[in-house]
């Protein structure tokens, strides 16, 4: 019998419909090559070495004790919002409100292999990607003009990827978006209530049902959410109160980098390379929110498409139960494990 879970965090319904339920192997993303499987570099790739020639302004770089580089930020090229320092007022009518689209698009290389990805990275590789997520967001968060930062991966077609090279992106928005408003807003209810942090609640809820849990670190708590909208979705959230991913310190990165790593090859190999979304929910660090707000990471596999009923009404239906999916990823043999 299906039914339907309400997801506090976000006040989202989804219907969880266990007659739909699907085996793990039915989710196995179709692509071939997968990541492992592709050449290391390629001549045509304007982010593998040698192609940095195309990727001018460089803005951060991170480098081994041969002095190559590993890790290296840049501006996109053909950037969502340009990178004018001006503070715009909105102008026009009601119904022709608009804005000077001034704003940042940053890339993040996280490698130098072609082939690789977070999920077959070393955590010491992963820890370098986390630390240029946060210094980069760090001091773009200093910029007056911009109200909200946010720090995503696309993985994969499906997910809204365009390049094959590893790489991550940063977006300055010069407004805050609605849907991050509204999480906001529910957070500060919440706490305003008198019932503390929502995710401290979250976390600790999840903590002692077990159901749901992926990797329990010191730091940091793997779940597939209660009522999350799509199958195998993963958010990680850190155990200690913080509002903004910016601010953690060198020890939580590192720590971060090792539960990351196992959450995304547990993805990886379970689901065969599935296409995949990654965004950092966070607040900038002298924005709002450090009592009430608490920053996570949401991992969100491409597995099922859109259609007229999520369309017409912004509910999802769920053919898998959260709790199976992560069983099925916790009990997960992983190479060289």
């Amino acid at each position: 019998m299906s039914e339907m879970r309400y997801n506090v965090a976000t006040r989202d319904w989804v219907v969880v419909a266990p007659e739909r339920a699907r085996r793990p192997e039915d989710f196995h993303a179709s692509k071939s090559p997968v990541t492992g499987d592709r050449l290391s570099h390629r001549e045509d790739c304007p982010f593998c070495p040698g192609g940095e020639v195309n990727t001018p302004g460089e803005t951060l770089r991170f480098c081994d004790d041969q002095e190559q580089w590993q890790v290296r930020s840049f501006p996109n090229r053909f950037p969502a919002l340009t990178a004018e320092e001006k503070e715009g007022t909105p102008i026009g009518s009601l119904f022709q409100r608009r804005l000077v689209g001034s704003g940042v698009h940053e890339v993040v290389a996280e490698s130098r292999l072609h082939n690789t990805t977070l999920a077959l990275q070393s955590e010491a590789e992963v820890e370098w990607v986390l630390r240029a997520w946060s210094q980069r967001s760090l001091e773009l968060s200093h910029k007056r003009e911009l109200e909200h930062l946010v720090v995503f991966k696309n993985h994969g077609a499906s997910a809204g990827s365009s390049l094959e090279h590893p790489h991550s992106q940063i977006i300055g928005l010069p407004v805050l978006p609605s849907s991050v408003r509204r999480r906001f807003d529910d957070a500060f209810r919440f706490f305003q209530k008198g019932k503390g942090c929502l995710f401290c609640e979250m976390v600790r809820s999840e903590t002692e049902e077990r159901s749901r849990v992926l990797v329990d670190s010191y730091g940091f708590l793997a779940f597939v959410p209660f009522a999350s909208e799509c199958p195998y979705s993963v958010w990680i959230v850190p155990k200690r109160h913080s509002h903004c991913f910016a601010l953690s310190e060198a020890t939580e990165l590192r720590e971060l980098a090792g539960v990351l790593q196992q959450v995304l090859a547990r993805l990886y190999f379970g689901l065969r390379d599935p296409d995949y979304n990654l965004i950092v929910r966070s607040a900038n660090p002298p924005g709002p929110g450090k009592h009430f707000f608490h920053w996570y990471i949401a991992v969100v596999p491409r597995l099922t498409k859109l259609a007229g009923f999520e369309l017409g009404t912004g509910m999802f239906i769920r053919p898998s139960l959260p709790e199976a999916d992560a069983e099925y990823l916790r009990q997960l043999v992983l190479p060289g494990k």
